[in-house]
């Protein structure tokens, strides 16, 4: 549990001290849960409360304000608000289910990585990959420890061979990624035609694919699904992480 409050000062309409108290009582008993004090671009105060399931998974987010006609409840991926509630033990109920669906859907969804990628290739294959059933996992850093962590449910790698938002060798991140997960699906992006140096797959296991910059939809889609079956397929034998 964390809770981390504004100064007095900074207060406002948008929450109030006892607002905090009791996100902080109603986070204290739950596992990954957590509040926090923020200002909105008017510098008002809202609270956020975050839920983690499990390591490497994505974080879910919602956010809590007061409004004249009470508080309301918003998902921070979606632009309409639930509510209003009449007291923050209603709203934090509201957050508490809205979680547990959310949450329930995730879990049912195997988890392809995306590493190093630039902020197109990132942003199609982040919809191709939900669409086909995936929960994506956008890497913040080029460090894959701060990803791959024990039990997570990783089914493909999706990766730049340039890493053109971190910079580095992609080929070390994968090597890296196999000494756990060795025979895990990836999809190794470049900039530079199949024949050259920089593209060389050579040593990285498999099963490995290349695909060159920009992306052809179809095929990123064609891997995806294929990935997903085989994944599926290991599911039900039972064979998890490697």
């Amino acid at each position: 549990m964390n809770i981390f409050s504004l100064p007095n000062h900074h207060r406002r309409g948008g929450t109030t001290a006892q607002d905090v108290r009791i996100a902080a009582r109603f986070v204290f008993a739950r596992p990954g849960w957590s509040a926090t004090e923020r200002q909105d671009v008017l510098n008002d105060p809202y609270l956020e409360i975050t839920v983690s399931r499990a390591p490497g998974r994505k974080m879910l987010a919602w956010s809590l304000v007061r409004r004249d006609s009470g508080l309301l409840v918003q998902f921070v991926e979606e632009a309409r608000p639930m509510g209003p509630y009449a007291s923050m033990n209603e709203a934090l109920l509201a957050v508490w289910e809205d979680a547990e669906q959310r949450s329930s859907q995730l879990e049912a969804r195997p988890c392809l990585l995306l590493f190093g990628l630039d902020p197109t290739s990132a942003a199609e294959i982040q919809d191709l990959a939900t669409i086909t059933g995936f929960d994506p996992l956008l890497a913040p850093s080029a460090d894959p420890e701060t990803v791959l962590t024990p039990g997570l449910d990783l089914a493909g790698v999706v990766i730049d061979l340039q890493l053109p938002e971190f910079g580095g060798d992609g080929r070390a991140v994968i090597k890296r990624i196999r000494q756990s997960w060795a025979r895990v699906p990836v999809l190794a992006l470049t900039v530079h035609p199949h024949h050259a140096p920089e593209a060389d797959l050579h040593g990285l296991g498999g099963p490995t694919q290349r695909e060159r910059r920009p992306c052809n939809q179809d095929r990123v889609l064609q891997w995806l699904h294929g990935v997903y079956d085989l994944h599926g397929g290991e599911r039900v034998g039972g064979t998890g992480r490697d």
